[in-house]
């Protein structure tokens, strides 16, 4: 009996690993031969681990180490992150925690603006590089979010919408209109990949959507997530694959 389930198992994994497999190609293929610059748009670290961990990641940009939603991302780049820079809507949580009065109670969960003046210098360096790109014609870029679903397991990241910002519920593609229409109004030279993140499940892997502009993938993990990566190794190898597919050869490479 349990050889029969391990063999099950191994035949699951194989399938999953092929599905992978097969979106990282088509990811690549979608991509044409266009080098597009890697940008994370949260809605928390994984998409900046992943791209990361795949040599995606050429720069440091403003939602990389964040908490974010599309009303989020939306209001920011209307505003041109001035009040997401302003240190009197900052507020110090602990060493490297902060929250802002206008977004997030927790929005910054990894580096506090307020430690330093290096750390503040990083997100106003992230904004002045994310804005530049943004207004380039001449460059494309492909923008990475990690849809959150599972509020419960996210708990910093769904209690800190306690400000002007509403929690998002039940994601889906309409959740993001308003940013993809917003950032194409800027720069049409951009894509977007959304990642569909349930966890500790039935492993499930496939794309529901694509076109031109955007490709949808849910993924359901077999293990849980830290709100950075996957625990598991063999959930952690099949984002990993997903996220190669993303890989582009560049001459011109930025520091992080």
């Amino acid at each position: 009996m349990i050889k029969k389930y391990f063999r099950n198992q191994d035949s699951i994994n194989s399938e999953i690993i092929l599905i992978a497999t097969e979106i990282s190609n088509t990811i690549n293929g979608w991509l044409s031969n266009d080098y597009y610059e890697k940008v994370s748009i949260g809605e928390n670290c994984n998409s900046s681990w992943y791209l990361k961990e795949t040599g995606n990641k050429n720069a440091s940009y403003p939602y990389d180490w964040i908490f974010s939603s599309g009303e989020i991302i939306t209001h920011t780049i209307k505003d041109e992150f001035k009040s997401f820079l302003n240190k009197d809507m900052i507020f110090h949580i602990k060493k490297n925690k902060a929250g802002h009065s206008l977004y997030h109670s927790n929005l910054f969960n990894h580096r506090n603006p307020l430690k330093s003046d290096k750390d503040y210098y990083y997100y106003e360096r992230g904004v002045e590089r994310f804005l530049k790109l943004l207004k380039d014609q001449e460059k494309s870029i492909l923008f990475v979010c990690t849809v959150i679903q599972e509020k419960e397991k996210r708990l910093d990241w769904t209690n800190g919408f306690d400000r002007d910002f509403k929690l998002p519920i039940n994601q889906g593609l309409d959740s993001f209109t308003e940013t993809i229409k917003l950032i194409q109004s800027i720069n049409n030279n951009v894509k977007f990949i959304f990642i569909n993140q349930l966890t500790e499940g039935k492993i499930n892997l496939e794309v529901t959507t694509i076109n031109s502009d955007f490709i949808w993938i849910d993924f359901c993990s077999e293990g849980a997530n830290s709100g950075v990566q996957y625990r598991n190794k063999f959930d952690d190898l099949i984002m990993k694959i997903i996220y190669q597919g993303m890989y582009q050869e560049n001459d011109l490479h930025q520091s992080v």
